[in-house]
C-alpha cells in the first residue's frame, strides 16, 4: 500500500467516481510545433481507447512490420482512457502507409506527417484533460473554493498513483531490482522500475515540504526552477524579490529525481536528506544504474480551467505541463473511487 501523502490543504469533503467509462478521461497530447512535413521519421496522432502508450505502439510496429525500437513517442498515457498523442515511427526510404489500410477496434490514426527527428520523451507541450466525476456526495459546496485555491496556487505535483502500479506493485519490484533479483529485466521494465524508485522518493520529500509549510516557498540553498529560462539553479540566499517571484509563479520550488551529483545545499539539503534516509539504499542503487541527480518542481499549475457541477457530477478541463498528473489535481479536489485501474 502507498503511504498517505499529505494534501495541500487536508483531505477532500467529497467523495466520487472516476472512470466509469473511457469517455470519462480523455487526454489530448499538444505536441507544440508542427512537424516539417518531409523526413525520414513518420508522426502519426492517434487517438485510442482502453490501450496505454507502449500496446499502441506494439500495434502500430505491427502494422507496418517494424522493430518495437523503430516507434517511439514523448509520453505515457493511461489505459482506462480516450487519449489522443503522437509517435514516430521510422520509415527510411520508404513510402508513405495507406492509412484506409489500418483497422483497429481500440484505435484510429487521425493525422500522418514526416519530420526529420525522432519523437522522444518529453518532446511535447503539455497535455489537455476532460474529466467527468460522478456520483458525488459529501460537502459539494466546497468545490469551488477548492477550484479557486487550485486555480491560484496549483497543487502538490505528487506522481499519480498509477506510476507505483495497482497496490504498489512496481514498489515491490524497485526492492527486488536493487536486491539484485531481477537480471533479465527489458529495459523498458528496468526503466519503468527505476522511474518508480525516483518518483517515491520525490513524492515522499514533497509531502513532508507540505508538512513544513515550504512547499510554495523557498529554502536556502534551494533548487529554483525559472519558468522563463526553463531552467533550475541554486540560491544560496533567499530574497524578498526571489520570494515575491515564487509567489507569482515565475520561479518554484523543487524536489529531487535522485541520480548522482548535488541537487541542492544548505537548509534545503539538510532536509531532503533527512526526508530520505529511510531509502538510502535506493538512492545507492540509482546511482549505480548511471542515473543523474535531476530536479521536479514541487508545484503542479493547471491553466484555462473550466468546471461544471450539476446535481452529483462534475465535469473538469484543465491543460497540465508534460509529466504532470491530472489524478494529482483531482485528488485535491475529491476522495476518489476508480471504476478500473489506470494502464
Amino acid at each position: 500500500m502507498l503511504p498517505d501523502w499529505r494534501y495541500a490543504v487536508s483531505m477532500p469533503a467529497v467523495q466520487g467516481q472516476l472512470k466509469v467509462s473511457p469517455e470519462d478521461f480523455v487526454v489530448i497530447e499538444e505536441l507544440g510545433f508542427e512537424p516539417e512535413g518531409q523526413g525520414e521519421h513518420l508522426y502519426v496522432w492517434v487517438e485510442k481507447r482502453e490501450l496505454n502508450t507502449d500496446d499502441a505502439a506494439r500495434v502500430l510496429a505491427k502494422w507496418l512490420k517494424l522493430p518495437l525500437r523503430a516507434v517511439s513517442y514523448s509520453g505515457m498515457k493511461d489505459r482506462n482512457a480516450r487519449t489522443s498523442q503522437w509517435f514516430s515511427l521510422h520509415l527510411p526510404g520508404k513510402s508513405m502507409p495507406d492509412i484506409a489500410g489500418f483497422q483497429h477496434e481500440n484505435m484510429r490514426i487521425l493525422r500522418c506527417v514526416r519530420h526529420s527527428r525522432k519523437l522522444k520523451r518529453g518532446m511535447h507541450l503539455r497535455n489537455h484533460f476532460e474529466i467527468h466525476l460522478h456520483q458525488l456526495r459529501g460537502e459539494l459546496g466546497s468545490l469551488p473554493e477548492r477550484l479557486q485555491r487550485i486555480g491560484l496556487e496549483g497543487v502538490p505535483n505528487y506522481f499519480g498513483e498509477q506510476r507505483f502500479g495497482r497496490e504498489g506493485y512496481n514498489l515491490q519490484m524497485v526492492e527486488r531490482l536493487f536486491a539484485g533479483e531481477l537480471d533479465r529485466l527489458s529495459p523498458y521494465k528496468r526503466g519503468l522500475f527505476l522511474s518508480t524508485a525516483r518518483s517515491f522518493i520525490f513524492n515522499q520529500v514533497l509531502s513532508e515540504r507540505i508538512a513544513l509549510g515550504t512547499w510554495t516557498t523557498l529554502l536556502p540553498g534551494e533548487a529554483v526552477y525559472n519558468q522563463a529560462s526553463n531552467s533550475v539553479s541554486i540560491v544560496e540566499q533567499v530574497s524578498e524579490e526571489l520570494l515575491s517571484a515564487c509567489a507569482m509563479g515565475q520561479v518554484e520550488p523543487t524536489g529531487p529525481l535522485w541520480g548522482k551529483g548535488y541537487g541542492c545545499r544548505s537548509v534545503c539539503e539538510s532536509f531532503e536528506q533527512n526526508v530520505i534516509s529511510p531509502w538510502l539504499a535506493w538512492c545507492t542503487g540509482l546511482e549505480s544504474f548511471g542515473l543523474h541527480h535531476e530536479r521536479r518542481a514541487l508545484q503542479l499549475r493547471p491553466v484555462n480551467i473550466q468546471s461544471d457541477l450539476r446535481e452529483d457530477s462534475l465535469s473538469l478541463s484543465f491543460s497540465l505541463p508534460r509529466g504532470g498528473f491530472a489524478t494529482s489535481v483531482i485528488r485535491e479536489l475529491c476522495v476518489v473511487h476508480n471504476q478500473s485501474d489506470a494502464g
